[in-house]
């Protein structure tokens, strides 16, 4: 704007020198023509001469100074001093031949109406330029009104807010061209900058994974600068050489983990490496002594590399304690010399069961050398036919990473000989902790074996012969207890009628009493033949088998139950399509268990007794009911356990007790079922001479029903 004014200022003064100089020279002329009339008005009214020239001007009214040739000077009237204070012109004329004089004439009133055109102008060029700044800055406003948005949104920007957009209304016009560049160039500057934070931010995020990584690295991080000098140092570094990270900063490496006998060695190979871009240990992973700051000397595993940036190097290096590898490779070469000189075989093999060592223990007992088994199949070698699932099941269990302990399991030798071996069979290990194959120690335990074999064997014998002892002696013992309980009360019952009896009583009283001496003399001695039957049965009774007519057995124990209850009604019958037969039992005992479950069914019966008897493919079964009230539910086992009585009725308790023992002793059983006692009996079919199976022929007593 101001630029404008300037241009518009200055050609305003020229456009007024301009007509001030045109005035100027056109009063110049019309003086010059004024003043040439008049002179030759003057020369035509007297003689010619410089001094009667100036006169004859004066009287015609021209201010004119005329100058003789002889340097005189002659006035017509007093002009003003300033030569530039008003309009003057000058002529030569003519006076004589050959003789000229200089005529100046002046107008003062020219001159101050030219003064005063001169300064209206000026003026006017003043409002002119006042009016065409103030025009200039309203239009300034007005179109530079843009700019200053843009100006506005430019220092905003600058602040660190987000630049606004222009959005012009005429993109087409400049400044609108202008605003859209404007916000062109803030869009891509915004994108610029969040490309720059999102750089920035993953710069800090690498730079803080990077650190993190480093603290957390399990090796030794140490970087020096090109002189030497520590410039980086993590925690494992702390940790592994004993100095903290705030006391190693510029510190040389040399003097704090270097001993001192390699400390020359290092400051030569940095300054070889300055001049050549090339060093010993750099790019390598070389092994190298180290020294922690208590002295203490240790073998290292150092790689190095070095970085270059604006002609500076720097040296950065992982260090790993390898103490302890050093001291695995000691054990494991120790390891391996106890390995191959063991008397037991060891052998790894792969996860496929591929052989991949096999010692010196493993060839004296399978007799395959080495040479002939690495990289063949474990199975086909030493493993007999059939028992390949059961090296699936140990290759997969140390798939898993578990361990087969002592397991004893039968191996071939190159022979064909078998061999009881016993296995620990466990995982191998690679470096990153997986399992690459699996390794067995094996030892050969066939006379080992053979040997606990019979041990076990006279063991076993010696502690059934003790356990039998022990049974017995219980028995014996729960015996005579059951046995002098159960005596003690019958025998006290005849004491008693005894001891009153011979005190002497009336002939009633003596019937009374000499009847009630009878029946517990007879309770006495069924409970003596039941204790002496009990006693066999636990002393191990043999059971003698022979065919036997069972529904005859029961049709003759019926008719004498019937004959000592002659107002029960008793009946036997038989069940289902397959014939009894005569099935393989002893009758004597069949006899006692079917006699003790009539009398027991005849105490509890009301009007009725009955037995089923029932055969199957491999047994035979006997059921007694009764019509009775029949055992609750939480007395049915009690009901055959020795000397327990369940009522008053004059039974021993041991009845179907005996009963139970002997079923058992033929390798079936008593129970009490559906309000029935069922006895069930294995048996066998026996055959004839003739070879035909006596157990198959029907007997009499089906013949006859």
């Amino acid at each position: 704007m101001i630029g404008g004014v300037v241009v518009v200022a200055v050609m305003a003064v020229g456009l007024d020198l301009l007509v001030y100089f045109g005035l100027r020279s056109s009063a110049e002329d019309d003086l010059g023509r004024v003043l040439d009339r008049q002179v030759e008005v003057a020369r035509a009214s007297v003689g010619v001469g410089p001094e009667a020239l100036a006169e004859q001007l004066g009287l015609l009214g021209v201010q004119a100074t005329v100058e003789a040739p002889d340097g005189a000077v002659y006035r017509s009237a007093p002009l003003e001093p300033a030569a530039g204070s008003g309009l003057r012109v000058s002529r030569l004329v003519v006076v004589a031949p050959g003789e000229r004089v200089l005529v100046t004439a002046s107008s003062p009133d020219a001159s101050r109406r030219l003064r005063r055109v001169l300064l209206l102008g000026a003026t006017i060029t003043l409002l002119v330029v006042a009016l065409t700044g103030m025009l200039f800055r309203w239009v300034a406003e007005i179109a530079l009104a843009p700019l200053d948005r843009i100006a506005a949104a430019a220092r905003r920007t600058t602040s660190g807010r987000r630049g606004e957009r222009l959005r012009p209304d005429l993109p087409d016009t400049r400044l609108g061209q202008m605003a859209s560049a404007y916000d062109d160039m803030l869009d891509a500057l915004e994108q610029a900058v969040a490309e720059a934070r999102v750089a920035q931010a993953r710069s800090d995020r690498l730079e803080k994974a990077s650190r993190e990584i480093l603290e957390t690295a399990n090796d030794g991080f140490v970087a020096m600068d090109a002189a030497g000098a520590i410039i980086d140092w993590n925690a494992e570094a702390e940790r592994v050489f004993g100095w903290a990270r705030d006391d190693v900063m510029g510190r040389p490496v040399a003097d704090t983990i270097i001993p001192p006998e390699l400390r020359q060695e290092h400051r030569a190979g940095l300054e070889r490496f300055a001049l050549t871009g090339e060093g010993d240990y750099v790019g390598r992973t070389v092994e190298v002594p180290a020294l922690r700051r208590s002295g203490e000397r240790f073998p290292a595993e150092l790689t190095v590399w070095a970085t270059t940036f604006e002609g500076t190097h720097t040296f950065n290096a992982f260090l790993r304690d390898i103490t302890d590898r050093k001291r695995a490779q000691e054990a494991m070469g120790r390891l391996a010399a106890i390995v191959e000189t063991s008397d037991d075989a060891i052998l790894s093999t792969s996860l496929d069961g591929l052989v991949l060592t096999w010692n010196q223990g493993a060839e004296r007992m399978y007799g395959y050398p080495a040479s002939e088994t690495i990289g063949r199949d474990l199975v086909s070698l030493i493993v007999p036919p059939g028992a390949d699932d059961q090296v699936d099941r140990s290759l997969e269990a140390v798939r898993l990473g578990q361990t087969v302990q002592r397991v004893e399991v039968v191996r071939r030798n190159r022979k064909g000989g078998l061999l009881d071996v016993g296995l620990t069979i466990f995982p191998v290990l690679d470096a990153d902790g997986n399992v690459c194959g699996a390794a067995s120690v094996g030892r050969d335990i066939t006379e080992e074996r053979w040997i606990a074999a019979k041990l076990d064997a006279t063991l076993a014998a010696l502690e059934s012969a003790l356990e039998d002892a022990k049974n017995r002696e219980t028995g014996t013992r729960r015996f005579l207890d059951d046995a002098a309980h159960q005596l003690r009360a019958p025998i006290t019952s005849i004491l008693a009628c005894a001891e009153t009896l011979l005190r002497g009583t009336t002939e009633a009283e003596r019937d009374r009493l000499l009847t009630a001496v009878v029946r517990q003399s007879f309770r006495v001695s069924r409970l003596m033949t039941g204790l002496l039957q009990m006693a066999r049965l636990d002393q191990g009774q043999a059971i003698t088998r022979k065919p036997c007519d069972l529904v005859v057995l029961c049709r003759e124990e019926a008719d004498r139950a019937r004959r000592e209850s002659p107002d029960i009604e008793i009946s036997v019958t038989t069940r289902g399509e397959r014939r009894v037969g005569q099935p393989d039992i002893d009758p004597h005992a069949v006899t006692d268990i079917v006699s003790n479950l009539l009398d027991n069914a005849r105490r509890h019966a009301s009007a009725a007794v009955s037995i089923v008897i029932e055969r199957s493919e491999a047994s035979v079964q006997v059921e007694v009911h009764d019509d009775g009230s029949g055992l609750p539910d939480g007395m049915r086992e009690r009901a055959f356990e020795r000397f327990v009585s369940l009522d008053d009725q004059g039974g021993s308790g041991l009845g179907l007790a005996i009963a139970r023992d002997l079923a058992r002793a033929h390798g079936g059983d008593l129970v009490y079922e559906a309000g029935a006692f069922i006895l069930r009996l294995p048996v066998a079919a026996t055959t004839g001479p003739a070879g035909t199976a006596v157990s198959d022929a029907p007997n009499l007593s089906e013949q006859l029903s």
